[in-house]
Protein backbone atom coordinates (compact mmCIF):
# COMPACT_ATOMS: atom_id res chain seq x y z
CA UNK A 1 0.00 0.00 0.00
CA UNK A 2 3.04 2.32 1.12
CA UNK A 3 4.17 1.51 -2.55
CA UNK A 4 1.36 2.51 -4.29
CA UNK A 5 0.76 5.64 -2.39
CA UNK A 6 4.50 6.96 -3.41
CA UNK A 7 3.65 5.75 -6.73
CA UNK A 8 1.16 7.94 -7.57
CA UNK A 9 2.70 11.06 -5.49
CA UNK A 10 5.90 10.42 -7.96
CA UNK A 11 3.30 10.53 -11.38
CA UNK A 12 1.73 13.45 -10.01
CA UNK A 13 5.49 14.98 -9.74
CA UNK A 14 7.11 13.73 -12.64
CA UNK A 15 3.66 14.86 -14.74
CA UNK A 16 3.78 18.69 -13.29
CA UNK A 17 -0.06 17.88 -12.42
CA UNK A 18 -1.23 18.44 -9.47
CA UNK A 19 -3.42 15.27 -8.94
CA UNK A 20 -6.20 17.22 -7.69
CA UNK A 21 -9.67 16.59 -6.88
CA UNK A 22 -12.61 16.37 -9.63
CA UNK A 23 -15.16 19.62 -9.68
CA UNK A 24 -18.37 18.46 -8.79
CA UNK A 25 -21.77 20.08 -9.22
CA UNK A 26 -23.22 21.15 -5.84
CA UNK A 27 -27.06 19.95 -5.13
CA UNK A 28 -29.72 22.55 -4.67
CA UNK A 29 -29.68 22.34 -1.10
CA UNK A 30 -26.16 22.56 -0.87
CA UNK A 31 -26.38 25.91 -2.86
CA UNK A 32 -28.71 27.00 -0.67
CA UNK A 33 -26.58 26.25 2.62
CA UNK A 34 -23.60 28.12 1.54
CA UNK A 35 -26.00 31.05 0.21
CA UNK A 36 -27.18 31.48 3.37
CA UNK A 37 -23.38 30.72 4.81
CA UNK A 38 -21.42 33.54 2.97
CA UNK A 39 -24.86 35.83 3.61
CA UNK A 40 -24.31 35.72 7.09
CA UNK A 41 -20.76 35.94 6.62
CA UNK A 42 -20.98 39.34 4.50
CA UNK A 43 -22.99 40.37 7.07
CA UNK A 44 -21.01 40.02 9.95
CA UNK A 45 -18.24 41.53 7.84
CA UNK A 46 -15.90 39.10 8.18
CA UNK A 47 -12.59 40.48 6.17
CA UNK A 48 -12.07 37.14 4.19
CA UNK A 49 -15.63 35.91 3.50
CA UNK A 50 -15.28 35.98 -0.47
CA UNK A 51 -11.58 34.78 -0.13
CA UNK A 52 -12.07 31.80 2.12
CA UNK A 53 -14.84 30.56 -0.24
CA UNK A 54 -12.83 31.43 -3.77
CA UNK A 55 -12.14 27.54 -4.82
CA UNK A 56 -8.53 28.55 -5.99
CA UNK A 57 -7.79 25.42 -8.29
CA UNK A 58 -11.27 26.50 -10.00
CA UNK A 59 -10.66 29.79 -10.11
CA UNK A 60 -7.00 28.86 -11.62
CA UNK A 61 -8.78 26.42 -14.57
CA UNK A 62 -11.12 29.42 -16.07
CA UNK A 63 -8.23 32.11 -16.53
CA UNK A 64 -6.08 29.21 -17.85
CA UNK A 65 -8.93 28.79 -20.58
CA UNK A 66 -8.09 32.90 -21.24
CA UNK A 67 -5.81 34.11 -24.26
CA UNK A 68 -4.32 36.32 -22.01
CA UNK A 69 -2.98 34.31 -19.92
CA UNK A 70 -2.16 31.41 -21.96
CA UNK A 71 0.56 33.60 -23.90
CA UNK A 72 2.17 34.50 -20.85
CA UNK A 73 3.38 31.20 -21.07
CA UNK A 74 3.99 31.61 -17.06
CA UNK A 75 4.18 28.72 -14.76
CA UNK A 76 0.95 27.88 -13.07
CA UNK A 77 2.52 27.35 -9.72
CA UNK A 78 3.72 31.03 -9.90
CA UNK A 79 0.35 32.12 -11.18
CA UNK A 80 -1.36 30.67 -8.47
CA UNK A 81 0.70 31.89 -5.97
CA UNK A 82 0.65 35.47 -6.85
CA UNK A 83 -3.52 35.33 -7.43
CA UNK A 84 -4.16 33.81 -3.63
CA UNK A 85 -1.67 36.52 -2.46
CA UNK A 86 -3.88 38.96 -4.08
CA UNK A 87 -7.20 37.47 -2.75
CA UNK A 88 -5.32 37.24 0.38
CA UNK A 89 -5.50 41.42 0.38
CA UNK A 90 -9.11 41.22 -0.06
CA UNK A 91 -9.13 43.99 -1.56
CA UNK A 92 -13.26 42.42 -3.04
CA UNK A 93 -14.50 42.37 0.65
CA UNK A 94 -12.93 45.85 1.18
CA UNK A 95 -15.02 47.14 -1.84
CA UNK A 96 -18.26 45.75 -1.00
CA UNK A 97 -18.13 46.59 2.61
CA UNK A 98 -17.24 50.53 1.28
CA UNK A 99 -20.80 49.35 -0.72
CA UNK A 100 -22.42 48.78 2.03
CA UNK A 101 -21.08 51.08 4.25
CA UNK A 102 -22.66 51.26 8.29
CA UNK A 103 -26.30 49.63 7.46
CA UNK A 104 -25.88 48.22 3.97
CA UNK A 105 -27.37 44.85 2.96
CA UNK A 106 -25.95 41.87 0.64
CA UNK A 107 -28.70 39.35 0.07
CA UNK A 108 -29.39 36.70 -1.98
CA UNK A 109 -31.17 37.18 -5.29
CA UNK A 110 -31.42 34.35 -6.72
CA UNK A 111 -29.97 30.64 -7.10
CA UNK A 112 -30.07 29.40 -10.60
CA UNK A 113 -28.37 27.06 -13.61
CA UNK A 114 -26.50 28.61 -16.62
CA UNK A 115 -24.60 26.10 -19.07
CA UNK A 116 -25.11 23.48 -16.55
CA UNK A 117 -24.04 25.03 -13.69
CA UNK A 118 -25.07 26.17 -10.45
CA UNK A 119 -25.19 29.78 -9.71
CA UNK A 120 -26.36 32.01 -7.00
CA UNK A 121 -27.08 36.10 -7.57
CA UNK A 122 -26.51 38.51 -4.83
CA UNK A 123 -27.03 42.14 -4.40
CA UNK A 124 -24.68 44.93 -2.44
CA UNK A 125 -26.81 47.67 -1.49
CA UNK A 126 -25.48 50.58 1.09
CA UNK A 127 -24.38 54.05 1.40
CA UNK A 128 -21.94 53.43 -1.20
CA UNK A 129 -24.05 52.24 -4.08
CA UNK A 130 -25.29 49.05 -5.91
CA UNK A 131 -23.46 45.99 -7.26
CA UNK A 132 -24.30 42.62 -8.17
CA UNK A 133 -22.25 39.62 -7.43
CA UNK A 134 -22.82 36.25 -9.81
CA UNK A 135 -21.29 33.20 -8.17
CA UNK A 136 -20.45 30.12 -10.28
CA UNK A 137 -20.54 27.62 -7.65
CA UNK A 138 -18.94 24.22 -7.58
CA UNK A 139 -17.71 21.35 -5.20
CA UNK A 140 -14.65 19.98 -4.35
CA UNK A 141 -13.84 17.65 -1.83
CA UNK A 142 -17.58 17.96 -0.83
CA UNK A 143 -16.92 21.46 0.13
CA UNK A 144 -19.11 23.68 -1.81
CA UNK A 145 -17.35 26.93 -3.02
CA UNK A 146 -16.85 29.84 -5.51
CA UNK A 147 -15.20 29.14 -8.91
CA UNK A 148 -15.72 32.38 -10.37
CA UNK A 149 -17.87 35.67 -10.02
CA UNK A 150 -18.95 37.82 -12.24
CA UNK A 151 -19.10 41.65 -10.12
CA UNK A 152 -21.25 44.09 -12.22
CA UNK A 153 -19.29 47.47 -11.47
CA UNK A 154 -16.31 45.82 -13.95
CA UNK A 155 -18.58 44.16 -16.03
CA UNK A 156 -16.79 40.79 -15.85
CA UNK A 157 -15.40 37.69 -14.14
CA UNK A 158 -12.96 37.72 -11.60
CA UNK A 159 -10.85 35.10 -13.62
CA UNK A 160 -10.89 37.82 -17.02
CA UNK A 161 -10.02 40.79 -14.74
CA UNK A 162 -6.93 38.70 -13.10
CA UNK A 163 -6.07 37.04 -16.19
CA UNK A 164 -6.19 40.54 -18.03
CA UNK A 165 -4.57 42.55 -15.26
CA UNK A 166 -1.44 39.83 -14.70
CA UNK A 167 -0.74 39.84 -18.77
CA UNK A 168 -0.43 43.89 -19.01
CA UNK A 169 1.70 44.03 -15.63
CA UNK A 170 4.04 41.34 -16.93
CA UNK A 171 4.46 43.47 -20.16
CA UNK A 172 4.85 46.52 -18.24
CA UNK A 173 8.05 45.63 -17.07
CA UNK A 174 9.59 46.15 -13.50
CA UNK A 175 9.99 49.61 -13.20
CA UNK A 176 6.35 49.90 -13.95
CA UNK A 177 5.55 47.29 -12.08
CA UNK A 178 6.89 48.59 -9.24
CA UNK A 179 4.81 51.77 -9.94
CA UNK A 180 1.14 50.51 -10.29
CA UNK A 181 0.67 49.25 -6.86
CA UNK A 182 0.73 52.72 -5.15
CA UNK A 183 -0.85 53.85 -7.80
CA UNK A 184 -4.11 52.36 -6.95
CA UNK A 185 -3.46 52.59 -3.67
CA UNK A 186 -3.41 56.49 -3.80
CA UNK A 187 -6.22 56.24 -6.21
CA UNK A 188 -8.57 54.42 -3.89
CA UNK A 189 -7.46 57.05 -1.30
CA UNK A 190 -8.25 59.90 -3.32
CA UNK A 191 -11.64 58.54 -4.03
CA UNK A 192 -12.39 57.97 -0.36
CA UNK A 193 -12.32 61.45 0.13
CA UNK A 194 -13.58 62.51 -2.66
CA UNK A 195 -10.21 64.51 -4.28
CA UNK A 196 -11.50 63.25 -7.75
CA UNK A 197 -8.78 65.87 -9.72
CA UNK A 198 -5.79 64.00 -7.62
CA UNK A 199 -7.39 60.63 -8.17
CA UNK A 200 -7.42 61.33 -12.01
CA UNK A 201 -3.89 62.66 -11.69
CA UNK A 202 -2.97 59.41 -10.11
CA UNK A 203 -4.76 57.51 -12.82
CA UNK A 204 -3.01 59.07 -15.66
CA UNK A 205 0.01 58.44 -14.35
CA UNK A 206 -0.63 54.61 -15.05
CA UNK A 207 0.85 52.35 -17.80
CA UNK A 208 -1.36 52.94 -21.04
CA UNK A 209 -2.26 49.74 -21.52
CA UNK A 210 -3.18 48.86 -17.82
CA UNK A 211 -6.06 51.65 -18.75
CA UNK A 212 -7.49 50.06 -21.54
CA UNK A 213 -8.06 47.10 -19.33
CA UNK A 214 -11.83 47.15 -17.99
CA UNK A 215 -11.68 46.61 -14.52
CA UNK A 216 -8.74 49.96 -15.00
CA UNK A 217 -11.98 51.64 -16.91
CA UNK A 218 -14.58 50.72 -14.55
CA UNK A 219 -11.97 52.46 -11.78
CA UNK A 220 -11.95 55.68 -14.06
CA UNK A 221 -15.65 56.18 -14.26
CA UNK A 222 -15.64 56.30 -10.53
CA UNK A 223 -13.71 59.61 -11.13
CA UNK A 224 -14.78 61.10 -15.06
CA UNK A 225 -18.65 62.14 -13.79
CA UNK A 226 -17.34 64.13 -10.81
CA UNK A 227 -14.90 66.38 -13.17
CA UNK A 228 -15.60 69.12 -15.68
CA UNK A 229 -14.42 69.91 -18.83
CA UNK A 230 -14.85 69.04 -22.31
CA UNK A 231 -11.64 65.76 -21.91
CA UNK A 232 -13.71 64.57 -19.14
CA UNK A 233 -16.68 64.44 -21.40
CA UNK A 234 -14.91 62.98 -24.22
CA UNK A 235 -13.34 59.79 -22.01
CA UNK A 236 -16.90 59.24 -21.03
CA UNK A 237 -18.45 59.08 -24.28
CA UNK A 238 -15.23 56.91 -25.66
CA UNK A 239 -16.29 54.58 -22.46
CA UNK A 240 -19.86 54.51 -23.10
CA UNK A 241 -19.07 53.27 -26.53
CA UNK A 242 -17.15 51.00 -26.24
CA UNK A 243 -19.10 49.03 -23.50
CA UNK A 244 -22.99 50.66 -24.16
CA UNK A 245 -23.64 47.59 -26.16
CA UNK A 246 -22.99 44.54 -23.41
CA UNK A 247 -25.35 43.72 -21.00
CA UNK A 248 -22.76 43.23 -18.19
CA UNK A 249 -21.75 46.52 -18.11
CA UNK A 250 -25.04 48.35 -18.00
CA UNK A 251 -24.27 49.54 -13.95
CA UNK A 252 -20.58 50.89 -14.21
CA UNK A 253 -22.20 53.02 -17.10
CA UNK A 254 -25.46 54.81 -15.20
CA UNK A 255 -22.95 57.19 -13.51
CA UNK A 256 -22.33 58.61 -17.11
CA UNK A 257 -26.06 58.98 -17.64
CA UNK A 258 -26.71 60.21 -14.32
CA UNK A 259 -23.91 62.84 -14.66
CA UNK A 260 -25.52 63.87 -18.16
CA UNK A 261 -29.13 63.84 -17.02
CA UNK A 262 -30.05 61.30 -19.32
CA UNK A 263 -32.69 59.66 -17.67
CA UNK A 264 -33.76 57.38 -20.58
CA UNK A 265 -30.37 55.43 -21.06
CA UNK A 266 -30.30 55.33 -17.09
CA UNK A 267 -33.38 53.74 -17.23
CA UNK A 268 -32.53 51.34 -20.39
CA UNK A 269 -29.50 50.33 -18.64
CA UNK A 270 -31.66 49.35 -15.26
CA UNK A 271 -33.86 47.45 -17.97
CA UNK A 272 -31.21 45.68 -19.17
CA UNK A 273 -29.70 44.84 -15.51
CA UNK A 274 -33.23 43.59 -14.63
CA UNK A 275 -33.35 41.14 -17.50
CA UNK A 276 -29.58 39.87 -17.39
CA UNK A 277 -30.44 39.08 -13.64
CA UNK A 278 -33.95 37.87 -14.86
CA UNK A 279 -35.56 40.16 -12.26
CA UNK A 280 -34.83 41.82 -9.05
CA UNK A 281 -37.99 43.22 -7.71
CA UNK A 282 -35.49 45.91 -5.72
CA UNK A 283 -34.33 47.33 -9.28
CA UNK A 284 -37.64 49.10 -8.87
CA UNK A 285 -36.47 51.40 -6.73
CA UNK A 286 -33.79 52.72 -8.78
CA UNK A 287 -36.32 52.92 -11.22
CA UNK A 288 -38.12 55.55 -8.61
CA UNK A 289 -35.10 57.32 -7.80
CA UNK A 290 -34.28 57.76 -11.61
CA UNK A 291 -38.09 58.96 -11.94
CA UNK A 292 -37.07 61.11 -8.75
CA UNK A 293 -34.48 62.91 -10.14
CA UNK A 294 -36.53 64.03 -13.73
CA UNK A 295 -39.01 65.43 -11.59
CA UNK A 296 -41.57 62.43 -12.44
CA UNK A 297 -43.17 61.78 -8.92
CA UNK A 298 -46.22 60.03 -9.83
CA UNK A 299 -43.66 57.46 -12.50
CA UNK A 300 -41.48 57.27 -8.70
CA UNK A 301 -44.24 56.59 -6.68
CA UNK A 302 -45.69 53.72 -8.86
CA UNK A 303 -42.46 52.14 -8.83
CA UNK A 304 -42.05 52.57 -5.06
CA UNK A 305 -45.43 51.07 -3.94
CA UNK A 306 -44.40 48.24 -6.44
CA UNK A 307 -41.39 47.43 -4.17
CA UNK A 308 -43.27 47.82 -0.58
CA UNK A 309 -45.54 45.20 -1.80
CA UNK A 310 -42.62 43.28 -2.64
CA UNK A 311 -40.00 44.07 -0.30
CA UNK A 312 -41.79 44.98 3.12
CA UNK A 313 -38.69 45.22 5.07
CA UNK A 314 -36.77 47.81 2.75
CA UNK A 315 -36.65 51.08 4.98
CA UNK A 316 -34.91 53.40 2.76
CA UNK A 317 -38.19 52.58 0.10
CA UNK A 318 -40.80 53.15 2.58
CA UNK A 319 -38.87 56.88 3.31
CA UNK A 320 -39.41 57.36 -0.08
CA UNK A 321 -42.87 57.20 0.24
CA UNK A 322 -43.59 58.77 3.50
CA UNK A 323 -41.67 61.98 2.18
CA UNK A 324 -43.48 62.17 -0.77
CA UNK A 325 -46.42 61.97 0.66
CA UNK A 326 -45.99 64.20 4.18
CA UNK A 327 -44.61 66.38 1.23
CA UNK A 328 -47.56 66.69 -0.68
CA UNK A 329 -50.07 67.15 2.37
CA UNK A 330 -50.75 62.90 1.80
CA UNK A 331 -51.59 62.67 5.08
CA UNK A 332 -52.93 59.02 5.74
CA UNK A 333 -50.98 57.85 3.43
CA UNK A 334 -47.78 59.53 5.17
CA UNK A 335 -48.84 58.24 8.17
CA UNK A 336 -48.96 54.53 6.61
CA UNK A 337 -45.82 54.29 5.54
CA UNK A 338 -44.18 56.47 8.31
CA UNK A 339 -45.26 53.71 10.78
CA UNK A 340 -44.19 50.93 9.01
CA UNK A 341 -40.59 52.57 8.44
CA UNK A 342 -40.82 53.28 12.24
CA UNK A 343 -41.26 49.55 12.51
CA UNK A 344 -38.57 48.58 11.04
CA UNK A 345 -35.08 47.20 12.12
CA UNK A 346 -32.89 49.21 9.96
CA UNK A 347 -35.03 52.54 10.95
CA UNK A 348 -32.71 55.49 11.06
CA UNK A 349 -33.57 57.16 14.12
CA UNK A 350 -32.57 60.82 13.02
CA UNK A 351 -34.73 60.31 10.05
CA UNK A 352 -37.74 59.19 12.49
CA UNK A 353 -36.91 62.44 14.72
CA UNK A 354 -36.84 65.29 11.62
CA UNK A 355 -40.28 63.84 10.38
CA UNK A 356 -42.09 63.71 13.58
CA UNK A 357 -40.54 67.70 14.26
CA UNK A 358 -41.51 68.72 10.63
CA UNK A 359 -45.18 66.76 10.55
CA UNK A 360 -46.14 66.47 14.15
CA UNK A 361 -49.32 64.46 12.83
CA UNK A 362 -46.77 61.56 12.03
CA UNK A 363 -46.16 61.47 15.89
CA UNK A 364 -49.92 60.68 16.93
Amino acid sequence: MYKTILAKALICTLLLVGCKSKEEKPSEAEAQQFAASISKDASDRQINFLEKNIVLPALMDRMYELDEIKKLKASRSGMEKGVEQGLKKHNYEKTLFETLGNNGTFQLVKLYEKDGKRRSIFRAFGSGGLNYFDMELTKVDNKVGIADMLVYTTGENISRSMAEISEKIFSAGTTSQDQIGPALINIKRHLASEDFESAKAEYDRLPQSLKNTKLLESVYLSILPNLSGTENQAEMERIEKKYAADPNSQLMLIDIYIARKDYDKTLAAVDVMDKNINKDPFLDYYRGLIHNLNGKSEEAIAHFEKVAAAMPDFADNYAELFAHHAKENNKEKAKQYFAAYKKLKQRDPEVVSYYETEYPYLAE
